[in-house]
């Protein structure tokens, strides 16, 4: 690899790592419930992944399904990729609680233990 090169992607690569982290998407892996208003039992439960990015969060569940929610004007409220109204809340265990009309997400993490509920 000649000099140049070498120089344009040390430059290139010194670019990326100054991002601010809230540009950088990060799954983490983590325990969702879902459950239908009505229904009993969780729905589509099991081990997931929760992406952030700038005020953007990305839950992709057990079942394949993906969900991508929005910032909303006020706290608390946010917006799925259908333009749904969610609520959200975080949990004194430090759950996430996302409700629609029709269903909620219920996110567990247990980030110190390295398990999730």
């Amino acid at each position: 690899m000649n000099a140049h090169l070498k120089s344009c992607l040390a430059l290139a690569l010194a670019g990326l790592s100054a991002l601010p982290q809230t540009t950088r998407a990060e799954g983490e892996e983590a325990f969702c419930e879902v459950v239908e208003r009505g229904e009993k039992a969780p729905n589509a439960t099991g081990y997931c992944t929760v992406t952030q990015r700038e005020g953007v969060v990305a839950i992709r569940l057990a079942d394949g399904e993906s969900v991508e929610l929005g910032p909303g004007e006020q706290d608390g409220r946010m917006y799925d990729q259908d333009g749904e109204a969610v609520e959200h809340e975080v949990k004194s265990d430090g759950s996430h609680y996302y409700a629609w009309a029709q269903r909620n997400i219920t996110v567990y993490f247990n980030r110190a233990e390295g398990l999730y509920y």
